[in-house]
């Protein structure tokens, strides 16, 4: 049976099942917003969308703010991000949202391999393979955008290339069938487990000349693994003595410091280097609380045991994994080991981080990148309940030189075990479906809201506070899911979910070499048809208006916290300030400052209402730039400013508005597509209530081709006068003249110049600058 295109069906039929088409977390929202900008250069800057309220940037050298999340993750996120161009209408955050499923369905498939190669059976492959997509974190983490699924697929992928010894480089090179040594197993003890393979046993590294390329590729992997978080830097020893043990070559250490240091050198020391000036500076603020500040067995104990993020409650099959340990070790002594330190080192690591509960999450997510090694450790007792013998473990029946390895620890016979193994796995499936029902902020509001007191480390002991109560509540109170297909009552969605999980089925029934191709096709369409329907028609008609009203395209500032704002076609540099805030918070200033560094359009996108007094930006935009235009759209309103405008000549004036508004300078000049206006006003009195003034850009004829009408300086006008700003669209119409004048409760103001001529308005020449 084709195990693998089964193994991509039920997965991710199950991961679409429960699709998240929206960004949960700050640090996902700065993976995604780095990658949505498209301008990850290596010493170039990177403007990216992100929410200040959350504190996940830092500045850079050139004052632009830069995600503290390793550049790893966004590089891989980028395929998807283009893709979303090509895909009819898609939201981005739904297009996004397929990237940990298909990480999630690719460490599967190489477990899977991995599994294989070990020399056990496909079936044993097949279910370790559900293990971990459908029993283990990986499953609720495919509705985030987390770099931790990622980092474990990388090592996994180290473990299945990494070479162990000449004689199964020499097999890459012979053409014919040949009982070569598995990946994992060659000189363990003088023991010989070999598999028949019908082409080379590391067809993933086929393309590469020899030995050199893949221990080469070995490194340049553990360079992109450092590249999602610094820490994994910690792995590179680990696994380069693991070859060294396996090869006794140290020419092979060589080879792959060579790839990991060329890695990490342009992953990430040059990253640094352009954004911060230091090759060692990553943007974490380790002067502000940002360190490994918890004591280590608080953290152990909080990442497996405790009830707010213990492993052992979130995933039921790591209460068979010491056992699991023990057999491997028993069979494959350095894979053990191996999979033993790996793990000991990350749980060391992220027990004695600051934050080692990894935020607002579900379960351990600072342990998401071992679970694959922990799940490989169950492949000999899943064999074991597959292929009972008198109580030993044995390789399947079609393995070569099949020969018992141990003692079963669970009895002598097969029964107990499935039963022990079935009953853990449904136990680890229910907790993750149960982790995927809810947003995770929901539960974490909770927590801020009613037990503030408990937050810290003490909450890791209050087993009522647990996320798996919270969401069992919900689940029995009725709470609608946040499945993507049920919020929007998209049927479709869950037709391509329960369909995808039937072509598992169809290719247990149908054997025909073109039914797998024929399968991954409609995998990759139904993939497709899910991102582009990851909308709500109500959210997407908000969408389709704010993008036709936005029009010309230009950056964006936005005042809310809203991540649907990313999902704007056509538009890449958006930049969220959260409001309401304070001039005076420095992150804050800093962040409008560099938002407003280049001069040129920009869209101020806010909920406020026009004038409000906490809009404390807005204010700013009106008194200090140029204003364009106003519209009202998607729930939105949007004020595009030409920021930093030229600085005009004044002419003097003295024309005066009903002997209460004194025109006493003014500037108009064409300026690229428009016209720069000056008008500075001065009051007698305060103001008249319902007095507005308009201005008309004329053609050669008269007629008018733009206007604004509006009060002055947008409602933020001091007492005693105003300067206003305009820069008005003409596009490619000859404009020859403007049109300036008042109006009161929808009647004209008569305006008398220095002749002491009374009319409606005043007619004011353009300038045509000499430049």
């Amino acid at each position: 049976m084709p195990y693998r295109v089964m193994l991509i069906c039920l997965l991710m039929g199950a991961y679409i099942l429960t699709f998240n088409d929206r960004v949960q977390s700050a640090d996902g929202y700065a993976i995604l917003a780095t990658a949505q900008t498209g301008n990850i250069n290596i010493m170039g800057a990177v403007d990216y969308l992100i929410i200040p309220k959350g504190r996940m940037g830092t500045f850079g050298m050139d004052d632009n703010l830069y995600s503290k999340k390793g550049i790893t993750p966004s590089l891989a996120l980028m395929p998807l991000v283009w893709l979303n161009d090509l895909l009819p209408d898609a939201p981005l955050q739904a297009t996004a949202h397929l990237f940990n499923a298909i990480v999630s369905t690719l460490t599967a498939l190489v477990l899977f391999d991995v599994v294989v190669h070990l020399g056990y059976g496909k079936k044993t492959a097949f279910i370790i393979g559900l293990m971990l997509g459908w029993g283990s974190l990986y499953w609720v983490y495919t509705q985030t955008l987390f770099g931790e699924p990622l980092a474990g697929l990388l090592m996994m992928v180290i473990i299945r290339i990494m070479p162990v010894g000449t004689r199964l480089i020499a097999s890459l090179r012979t053409p014919q069938k040949t009982e070569s040594p598995s990946l994992l197993q060659t000189g363990e003890g003088g023991e010989n487990q070999n598999s028949p393979h019908e082409k080379s046993p590391l067809h993933l590294e086929r393309g590469f000349r020899g030995e050199v390329g893949v221990i080469l590729i070995c490194g340049i992997l553990l360079g992109l693994l450092t590249g999602i978080n610094l820490t994994y830097i910690a792995f590179i020893p680990i696994f380069a003595l693991y070859l060294v043990f396996r090869t006794r070559r140290v020419r092979d250490l060589i080879l792959m410091a060579i790839g990991a240091m060329m890695t990490i050198t342009i992953v990430v020391a040059m990253v640094n280097l352009s954004r911060y000036g230091a090759l060692t500076e990553t943007g974490y603020k380790f002067g502000e609380g940002e360190g490994f500040s918890t004591p280590l067995f608080t953290g152990l104990y909080g990442l497996y045991l405790s009830p707010w993020r213990g492993m052992i409650w979130y995933m039921p099959l790591m209460w068979l994994v010491p056992i699991g340990l023990w057999l491997t070790y028993r069979k494959n002594p350095s894979l053990a080991l191996l999979i033993i330190v790996c793990v000991a080192v990350q749980s060391v690591i992220y027990a004695l981080w600051w934050s080692w509960h990894g935020g607002v999450v579900w379960g351990a997510r600072f342990l998401v990148p071992i679970i694959p090694l922990l799940v490989l450790s169950l492949a000999p007792l899943v064999q074991y309940a597959i292929y009972p013998r008198k109580g030993m473990i044995y390789h399947a029946p079609t393995a070569v030189n099949s020969v018992p390895l141990a003692p079963s620890p669970l009895g002598g016979g097969g029964v107990r075990a499935r039963f022990i193994l079935i009953t853990l796995f449904i136990f680890s499936i229910l907790m993750q479906l149960l982790g995927t029902l809810y947003d995770f902020n929901t539960h974490e509001g909770v927590l801020y809201a009613q037990h503030e007191d408990k937050l810290a480390n003490a909450l890791m002991y209050y087993p009522e506070l647990s996320a798996i109560v919270a969401n069992w509540t919900m689940f029995v109170n009725g709470e609608s899911f946040h499945w993507a297909w049920i919020k929007h009552g998209d049927t479709l969605i869950l037709v391509i979910a329960i369909g995808m999980i039937g072509l598992a089925g169809l290719l247990a029934l149908i054997r025909h070499r073109y039914v797998p191709i024929f399968t991954l096709v409609l995998v990759c369409i139904g993939m497709a048809i899910t991102a582009i329907r990851g909308e709500s028609d109500v959210d997407r008609a908000k969408r389709h208006d704010l993008q036709t009203a936005l029009s010309p395209p230009a950056p964006i500032i936005a005042t809310t916290d809203d991540t649907r704002l990313i999902n704007l076609r056509g538009f890449r540099d958006i930049r969220t300030v959260y409001a309401p805030t304070s001039p005076d918070d420095p992150f804050i200033a800093q962040l409008w400052e560099s938002a407003l560094a280049d001069s040129g359009l920009r869209w101020f996108v806010t909920w406020f209402n026009p004038a409000h007094p906490d809009n404390w930006m807005e204010r700013d935009l009106f008194t200090q730039h140029a204003f364009v235009n106003e519209v009202w759209a998607g729930d939105y309103r949007a004020v595009l400013f030409y920021v930093h405008p030229s600085v005009l000549h004044l002419a003097d004036a003295d024309w005066i508005f009903g002997d209460t508004i004194t025109l006493r300078h003014y500037a108009v000049e064409r300026y690229g597509e428009g016209v720069f206006i000056t008008l500075d006003w001065q009051y007698a009195d305060n103001l008249p209530p319902n007095w507005s003034w308009f201005v008309h850009v004329l053609d050669e004829t008269g007629a008018i081709i733009i206007q604004q009408d509006r009060i002055p300086l947008g409602g933020y006008a001091p007492a005693d006068g105003a300067i206003d700003r305009l820069y008005l669209l003409t596009s490619s119409q000859p404009a020859m003249s403007v049109r300036v004048g008042w109006v009161a409760d929808g009647a004209i103001v008569p305006v008398l110049d220095g002749d002491g001529v009374t009319s409606d308005f005043i007619v004011l020449p353009i300038r045509i600058p000499s430049r």
